[in-house]
């Protein structure tokens, strides 16, 4: 195999160079996979796959750094651990350990050995992050992944995504798929991925991200419930502790979208159903996992927020604090959020602002949605006006999935911020966010359809969604409402008193001086039948003069 240059260096640089969406993840995890299928058709094994020696050549993978790789039929050979640890068939470490006296059991290396290290490289693309950041590669690491540690699930991972590097990197080898049915797999998502109408394409982005809090979005509503589509068997051949884990990524990621407190306490029960778990076990599991000692930070963060929040459990801000400032160091990135508010508000410790600015910052450049749209507000709205970069941000923020985010970006097409004009971008955008149930979006839907700005004119779809985000608390819409519903009990109470005139043919009388009535020959009804309004005005202010008069 020729090694090209590689403009954009190896995986782990670029990962760490570029923010990027589902679609670029998803083709880069297809085009290791189908590198590693090519090695394997030839009868070889890599053995020492990790994220320093895969080139990105212009967003395309090239494999480098062959000297592990052994034919197939070579590969009972012993051979030197060299490398990095996280990524290494833990049989490598069986090896190691008989050596050191600690096992008596002698593996030989094949073509599982690099499924497992394509497994971890599956998780680094879409987290971004190198697998155990922050720990050290030694022999204690290499224990604790031969008795079965795993990186935590990132929040958002797509089921099908997450449930492939886990088979991948399963301990037993002969668990693990075949590199061609990873291949098959990645495919066919990437297949969802082009026949989903609905998705917005969003571009790279190479620079740092900022961040700023802002007090009056923490607690923001967005979209329905979570669907979970989980296959069956999958549930059923979960052990307790797989199903919680299932449960608190599932929770996470409605965290993520910004469900109000109110809507994440049913979230958690419909889990719980979903996964078969009763809350007796999810007690059990709670008593048993309660210590600051955890090392998978999911756990952590929703110990951390099950504290701050109070859902079935007592609220409690030192252990809250203690818990996300533990998972923001494994650089989860809703823990980070979490942490800058209790930074900023003084939860759990004392309140400084410098802390909470790097924390949000940190879930910014980490991923987090919320986050991200907070820096698209600072960057419009604050002291450093930016319209680049808020348009950016927000375009970071919706593709995260947040409905606030999509709002923004949605406006940002309306009014040309940071990007061009474009209305008809900007009502599917808002759209979209309405169909999340966000009510901002919601009201703004019904602003297109009323006024026609985007679309077609529709005063019925836009009464039908000012109603929508009415129902969802939207001020704004009530009081249009108010007035529509004014407007039309106006036009009801003419069209009565027009079907009066002409049921009759009357003529009109003026009160002009205040004491009589002058009768008048003149019909109201012109010679078509039709209404005369300008005499039906004199009617009717001379009908408020009688009153007057008579009370």
């Amino acid at each position: 195999m020729v090694l090209e240059c590689a403009v954009d260096g190896h995986l782990r640089n670029y990962l760490e160079n570029h923010i990027l969406a589902w679609h670029d993840k998803i083709n880069l995890a297809y085009q290791l996979a189908s590198a590693v299928l090519c090695l394997h058709d030839e009868g070889i094994i890599h053995c020492d796959l990790h994220s320093n020696n895969i080139l990105v050549n212009q967003r395309k993978v090239k494999i480098a750094d062959f000297g592990l790789s052994k034919r197939i039929e070579e590969s009972n050979e012993s051979l030197n651990i060299i490398g990095v640890i996280p990524y290494l068939d833990p049989i490598m470490f069986n090896n190691l350990f008989l050596r050191s006296g600690l096992n008596d059991s002698v593996y030989s290396l094949d073509e599982k050995s690099d499924v497992y290290s394509v497994g971890v490289l599956l998780w680094e693309i879409y987290s971004g992050q190198p697998p155990f950041h922050g720990k050290s590669y030694d022999k204690e690491l290499a224990l604790q992944i031969l008795d079965g540690l795993r990186e935590a699930h990132i929040p958002n991972t797509p089921v099908d995504y997450l449930h492939l590097y886990s088979k991948c990197w399963d301990g037993d080898p002969y668990k693990r798929p075949h590199i061609g049915e990873v291949v098959q797999v990645l495919k066919g998502m990437i297949s969802e991925k082009e026949d989903d109408n609905d998705n917005i394409e969003y571009k790279l982005i190479d620079e740092d991200l900022l961040g700023f809090p802002y007090s009056d979005l923490l607690n923001l509503p967005d979209p329905g419930f979570l669907d979970l589509h989980v296959p069956n068997d999958f549930i059923v051949d979960l052990k307790i502790s797989d199903k919680i884990s299932m449960i608190i990524m599932s929770f996470i990621n409605i965290t993520n979208e910004g469900k109000t407190r109110d809507q994440r306490r049913p979230v958690l029960k419909n889990c719980l159903l979903t996964y078969n778990v009763t809350l007796e076990e999810f007690n059990e599991w709670l008593n048993n996992n309660s210590t600051i000692d955890i090392v998978d930070p999911n756990h952590l963060f929703f110990l951390g927020y099950l504290n701050y929040s109070g859902i079935d459990t007592t609220l409690n801000s030192d252990d809250a604090f203690k818990y996300f400032k533990k998972a923001s160091s494994y650089q989860h990135p809703a823990a980070q959020y979490y942490l800058g508010i209790c930074y900023e508000y003084g939860i759990g410790t004392k309140e400084k602002k410098s802390n909470a600015f790097y924390w949000y910052r940190q879930a910014a450049h980490n991923g987090h949605a919320i986050a991200q749209y907070y820096i698209g507000n600072y960057f419009q709205f604050g002291v450093d006006k930016q319209y680049n970069k808020a348009f950016k941000n927000y375009q970071l923020s919706a593709n995260g999935g947040f409905s606030f985010g999509l709002n923004m970006l949605g406006y940002c097409y309306s009014k040309g911020i940071g990007t061009f004009v474009d209305k008809s971008t900007a009502f599917n955008l808002y759209f979209k966010a309405a169909n999340m149930d966000n009510c901002t979006a919601q009201y703004n839907v019904a602003v297109c359809f009323y006024e026609g700005i985007g679309t077609d004119e529709d005063i019925e779809k836009a009464i039908e969604w000012y109603k929508k985000s009415a129902s969802n608390g939207y001020d704004r819409a009530r009081i249009k409402l108010a007035g529509l519903s004014l407007l039309e009990s106006e036009e009801k109470e003419i069209e009565t008193k027009q079907k009066i005139i002409q049921h009759w043919n009357l003529n009109y009388g003026l009160f002009l001086d205040g004491s009589s009535i002058q009768p008048s020959k003149k019909p109201v009804l012109d010679e078509n039948g039709n209404l005369d309004i300008s005499i039906c005005v004199l009617i009717f202010q001379s009908l408020k003069s009688l009153i007057k008069l008579i009370l």
